[in-house]
Formats: C-alpha cells, sequence, structure tokens
C-alpha cells in the first residue's frame, strides 16, 4: 500500500477540499485507520516531500516512510509519480502487487475493490468514462506484481517522476499511456460530483468537509 504526503500553510489549490486533508494528524487519524478497517496490509510505503508540514506517522513495523529532499514544485517534480513510483519498486522487490491511494482519497469497498482488480495488469480511472482529466485521474490505482516490470519501463522512458507544463497534465498523460492495457474502476467517483454515499464501493478524493464527515461515519472512524 503506498501514498505520498504533502502540505503547507497554503492548504490545498481546491479551496473546497477540507483543510483537514493536510493537517499532520491525517495520514495517522484518517487516512491509515480507513484501509486497516478494510482490508490486511503486508507493507505502507509512505513518500513524505520536502514540504512544510510534516505528517504523523502511524507507530507501525509495517510502515516504511522515505524522505524526498527535491523541492516538489508541480514544473520541476510530480510528487505524486514519485510517490507510487517509489511504492512500486517496494512492491515488486517484495513480490508484492501495489494498491496506490493518494492522501486525500478515500475508499469504501477497498476489499471488494482490490478483489475485482485481481488479475488485471493496471486499474485506475473512474466509470463512465469521461473526456476530461477524470479519464486518467489516478488517485487509487492497482498494478499487478507480473505487470510492474512493464510499469517500470514505461515511467522510467517517460520520466514520469519529473513533471512540467509542456507535457501538458499529467492525468492525460497517464490515459494515453496505459489506456490500451488497464482497467477502469467499475464505479466512481475521484473527483466527480455528486456522491453516492449508499452505494458500497466507491472512491473519491477531493473531499469537502462535509464529505469527509459522510466518509468517516460510513467507515465507523471516531
Amino acid at each position: 500500500m503506498g501514498t505520498g504526503w504533502y502540505a503547507d500553510h497554503r492548504g490545498h489549490n481546491n479551496k473546497n477540499v477540507s483543510s483537514k486533508v493536510q493537517e499532520v494528524a491525517y495520514l495517522k487519524d484518517v487516512w491509515y485507520p480507513h484501509i486497516e478497517k478494510q482490508v490486511g496490509v503486508a507493507s505502507y510505503v509512505i513518500y513524505q516531500s520536502d514540504c512544510e508540514l510534516k505528517a504523523w506517522i502511524p507507530v507501525d513495523k509495517r510502515i516504511s516512510v522515505l524522505q524526498g529532499v527535491r523541492p516538489p514544485t508541480q514544473h520541476k517534480h510530480n510528487d505524486a509519480a514519485a510517490s507510487m513510483m517509489i511504492a512500486a519498486m517496494h512492491a515488486y522487490c517484495n513480490e508484492l502487487s501495489l494498491v496506490f491511494i493518494e492522501q486525500d482519497c478515500l475508499v469504501c469497498g477497498l476489499r471488494e475493490a482490490v478483489g475485482w482488480a485481481r488479475g488485471k495488469k493496471i486499474v485506475y480511472g473512474l466509470s463512465p468514462y469521461m473526456d476530461n482529466l477524470s479519464r486518467g485521474e489516478n488517485s487509487f490505482v492497482f498494478i499487478d506484481y507480473e505487470y510492474l516490470p512493464e510499469f517500470f519501463n514505461i515511467t522510467f522512458k517517460l520520466d514520469w517522476h519529473i513533471w512540467s507544463m509542456g507535457r501538458g497534465f499529467p492525468e492525460v498523460m497517464w490515459d494515453d499511456t496505459f489506456k490500451g492495457v488497464g482497467a477502469r474502476w467499475p464505479f466512481g467517483y475521484g473527483r466527480i460530483r455528486p456522491i453516492n454515499f449508499d452505494l458500497p464501493t466507491f472512491y473519491a478524493q477531493q473531499l469537502t468537509n462535509e464529505e469527509l464527515k459522510r466518509f468517516l461515519i460510513k467507515l465507523d472512524i471516531q
């Protein structure tokens, strides 16, 4: 299980997103328990950006934290991609498949979702397909162990850990790269709204205060 962490006092660039997502206790109090309540995890990898507010890390011998040293500006360094690439290498070296859930993403029905993804090379993006940035939305990704070498070949050739505006949006580049081999999650929502909290399985990112509250109630996280 992999993720990344970035936070500063400016908050998320989407001002509708709950400020709690960048509070230092968020990983420990929300992201980590929302996974622990749903699935058994062999190992966690957290890539912590060189940022102003460092995350409080849960005390768990399964958690490895790698500290970034390069300033994570969007024009030079795609920390989200670096987080996934590092977690993917850890998974491969330990003969594991990878589940990657971004810092601001929560999943309901995680066990069922991962069970559905088993045997598929790579899974990302919501259904139905939309011709906007959501088409390559990769806040919740599954990569099968057997596909990881090809994933590395592709991302290394693309210098996926580096991003500049001249290359376009990472989500579009991601979908253009993997849509021929990847499957899409058979549910929503990513950044698309509204969220139907009555469904058994779904994921969403960039949550508002009200959405975060409803996730915590549904997952019984105090």
